[in-house]
């Protein structure tokens, strides 16, 4: 019998075990009936109510060994099966080892993808990305250069927004390069305010109109995110 066989009888056992002592507690009299014929059997084979625990003991515990020893022997049995090779489950055995090294070590011969070379993305992209685009529309935006100021006048200091499109840095107040949307200048004001205000920046007005300027926060372009976040199309 396979070691599952045991298992299952002995829950079986249990349930009719348990199903009969239900039975009992709603008849006494049977119960009272059932030790009398318990301790008949054991009188009639010699055997004194004194002596019953006794003899009780050393059967469970013959019982007890016997089926230790089985269940050892099913256990070896086991074991010698496995260890055979040419048995099936062996074989079955291997060939799952096999396949399982197989696909380890043609993961080791995978070489890396190349990484295509691209370059870095600015402040400014990255934080657009991450408050309105998706990384791959980031990444294409990248390319997109901010314009060359460097031989421009610059005005360097704290930034303080006051409008939609307006800034006011080192005492001078400065209209931003772009031409608010209708109905955005109340989306865009509390936006610049929130994103620039009281940050250190560099403003570059233009050469031919000084009231107008871009103004940059670390990398980050204060026209450019009103153009990119719809609020102002750039003049």
């Amino acid at each position: 019998m396979k070691l599952s066989g045991y298992i299952g009888g002995i829950i079986g056992l249990t349930k009719d075990l348990i199903r009969f002592c239900f039975a009992l507690l709603k008849r006494p009299h049977y119960v009272a009936v059932l030790i009398m014929l318990f301790l008949g059997v054991f009188y009639l084979y010699g055997v004194s109510p004194q002596e019953i625990p006794q003899v009780v003991g050393g059967k469970w515990q013959a019982f007890i060994a016997d089926r230790k020893k089985v269940v050892s022997e099913e256990l070896q049995s086991i074991s010698e099966r496995i260890d055979d090779k040419d048995s099936p489950l062996k074989q079955t055995i291997n060939r799952l080892s096999g396949h399982i090294e197989t696909k380890a070590e043609s993961k080791k011969d995978v070489q890396p993808s190349a990484v295509t070379d691209v370059s870095p993305v600015s402040e400014q992209r990255h934080y657009l990305f991450e408050e309105k685009f998706g990384w791959q529309q980031a990444m294409a935006s990248a390319e997109d250069e901010l314009p060359d100021l460097s031989e421009k006048e610059v005005v360097r200091g704290v930034i303080s927004v006051i409008g939609a499109d307006k800034v006011r840095i080192s005492d001078r107040t400065f209209s931003l390069k772009v031409k608010l949307r209708p109905g955005k200048a109340a989306e865009a004001f509390p936006r610049l305010k929130r994103r620039f205000d009281g940050l250190n920046a560099k403003c570059f007005p233009d050469p031919g109109n000084p009231d107008m300027a871009d103004c940059i926060v670390g990398s980050l372009g204060v026209s450019e995110l009103l153009i990119d976040f719809g609020y102002a199309d750039p003049l």
